[in-house]
């Protein structure tokens, strides 16, 4: 994928590797990584297609002896019943949590919906769902002005939302997840 800009510094649209042009007036990249799997594979453990340590709800692998948790692991999701692996601290800290209680018998299981925030250049941006293909990218208010909020449809769901400058809206859409 590359863009391509007006000549102002502004980007004019996307050009996909099969040659697909779209129009876009606002770029958002998210480099990700390659998880550190090898001792898990190695120990047998079963692994999802995305390259995480597969785990149940309880964040147990297929040896219910070793628990994985953080950017390794591959958990169902509640709201869908897919395997998802996150990569935001915030994700790691509370599948670290429900791991040890866990480990202890307590046997609770990880449910909580993918959040995440970031602020760069003075400006911030929230997250909260989790999508991996949608039917359609709904938008109310302007990303030019750095006040919206994309809503991610697929079929007559939302699967997740990203707002920028409007953080009162997003506390109240968090709730609804």
């Amino acid at each position: 994928m590359k863009y391509e800009s007006d000549g102002n510094g502004n980007v004019s649209k996307v050009v996909m590797k099969d040659g697909t042009e779209h129009p876009a007036d606002l770029v958002i990249v998210g480099a990700g990584s390659i998880p550190n799997t090898q001792i898990a594979i190695d120990a047998g453990l079963d692994m999802d297609k995305n390259g995480g340590v597969k785990t149940n709800p309880f964040m147990q692998t297929s040896d219910n002896d070793i628990f994985a948790a953080g950017d390794i692991a591959s958990f169902p999701l509640w709201t869908s019943g897919s395997q998802a692996r996150i990569e935001h601290w915030v994700t790691s800290q509370d599948q670290g949590s429900h791991a040890a209680f866990n480990m202890l018998g307590k046997m609770v299981p990880y449910g909580n919906v993918p959040f995440f925030w970031t602020n760069h250049y003075m400006k911030g941006m929230a997250y909260v769902g989790y999508h991996r293909q949608v039917d359609e990218i709904f938008i109310d208010g302007e990303p030019r002005d750095n006040k919206f909020v994309a809503y991610y449809i697929k079929g007559d769901k939302v699967e997740a939302i990203a707002a920028q400058g409007r953080s009162k809206d997003m506390l109240t859409l968090m709730e609804a997840f």
